[in-house]
């Protein structure tokens, strides 16, 4: 989690509203945002339909690409709540990671771990099955939960919200692989959360889904 500083907020803050764009796909980017309270959606259009790459929380940056490669926006930018960012320009980007070693380790970190992010995710959207799409997705969310005494503890709406906007599955049938998942004893919902019980179960359950999508099962 990338650091916000009052200073920073006080200087470079600004709100959006639920449902307000940051930017859009295609758009030449001149800033990058650091999230310091509400939720932001990341999509894009893929094979004519929308497709939501990531729902970022608090504490995340996004748009930094497009200043470190002078490129187009990849992918279109949506407040999901009433947002505080805080907005860095090109010019204030390029003095921060010259200046800051804390700030320019701390992005690489981001880099990286989207980069790992990315690649999942996009093995995820290209499984044919429902189930399988669910429970990868909820695997690569438990990196966002808290400890408990039970198990890894995420938010009930928010991952709900979250895994209906990557997978494209109705919240109905997403209730039913937590059915599933709670029969094998891998994860529960409670009213405002959900429990994942076993990471590891819930890693080899994916992996069982994967192996039986790619024979066609």
């Amino acid at each position: 989690m990338l650091n916000i500083s009052t200073e920073m907020l006080q200087r470079y803050g600004r709100l959006f509203e639920a449902g307000q764009a940051i930017f859009a796909e295609g758009e030449r980017g001149d800033e990058m945002y650091l999230i310091h309270e509400g939720k932001v959606r990341i999509h894009r259009r893929m094979g004519g339909r929308e497709t939501t790459l990531a729902v970022l929380p608090p504490g995340e940056c996004f748009g930094e690409m497009a200043l470190i490669d002078d490129g187009p926006r990849s992918a279109s930018a949506t407040a999901l709540a009433r947002t505080q960012l805080v907005v860095i320009a090109r010019s204030t980007f390029e003095t921060l990671v010259c200046t800051n070693a804390s700030i320019f380790a701390g992005l690489l970190r981001k880099l990286s771990e989207r980069l790992r992010r990315a690649n999942r995710q996009i093995q995820v959207l290209l499984m044919r099955n429902d189930t399988a799409r669910v429970a990868a997705t909820l695997l690569l969310l438990t990196g966002e939960g808290n400890a408990g005494n039970e198990g890894i503890v995420l938010e009930r709406k928010a991952t709900m919200e979250t895994l209906e906007f990557m997978t494209g599955v109705p919240e109905k049938e997403i209730e039913r692989v937590f059915d599933t998942l709670q029969n094998a004893a891998i994860a529960r919902m409670a009213k405002r959360e959900i429990v994942v019980l076993s990471a590891q179960g819930l890693e080899h359950f994916v992996d069982y889904l994967e192996r039986r999508d790619r024979l066609g099962a």
